[in-house]
């Protein structure tokens, strides 16, 4: 509700009422927010709910990933070493010389994509 619930520096709060169903979508995200005042545990609650949509691109969640084999919540620290990894080989080759075949995914990859890489 950041941004939407307590501008300013003055107190603030809110009342959220349903009818949704018990075990229904709406009931477990509510009862997420009722059980916490951490914005991070929301927000990784609500990533697995609606799904990260696509890393790149422009569907924003809910959608498919374009990723293959990884699920950006549950493989977390797969992703972040994997890109400690990359980060590593490229300041050791930044022009990748010594790995022809990786670079030319790297542009199978990106190519078409290029809007979406840059944009961050």
């Amino acid at each position: 509700l950041r941004g939407r619930v307590g501008r300013g520096g003055t107190d603030s709060g809110a009342f959220l009422i349903s009818r949704a169903p018990e075990g229904s979508d709406a009931a477990r995200r509510l009862a997420v927010i009722q059980g916490t005042l951490d914005g991070a545990k929301i927000a990784q609650a609500d990533l697995e709910f609606r799904g990260a949509g696509d890393v790149l691109g422009d569907a924003q969640s809910g959608g498919k990933s374009s990723l293959k084999l990884l699920r950006v919540v549950k493989d977390v620290k797969i992703i972040e070493s994997a890109r400690a990894e990359a980060k590593s080989l490229v300041a050791r080759d930044p022009e990748l010389l010594d790995h022809v075949q990786l670079a030319g995914a790297v542009l199978d990859f990106t190519r078409g994509n290029e809007t979406f890489l840059t944009s961050n």
